[in-house]
């Protein structure tokens, strides 16, 4: 999970971390890509954001 801090449900739909942390899920979810899993936290951190995740 993706938490946006202070913003409203749809803020997060025009900000890069949510495509860029999407992308990286899928690609390690449906092919296993491992460097993808490791750029997640990442591409989804910054000052307003938290990765909410049970890596592997």
């Amino acid at each position: 999970m993706l938490t946006f801090r202070g913003a409203g449900h749809s803020n997060c739909f025009g900000d890069s971390r949510t495509v860029d942390t999407l992308v990286d899920w899928m690609r390690w979810s449906l092919y296993g890509d491992t460097a993808a899993r490791d750029h997640l936290r990442g591409d989804a951190t910054a000052g307003t954001t938290t990765l909410e995740s049970a890596l592997s």
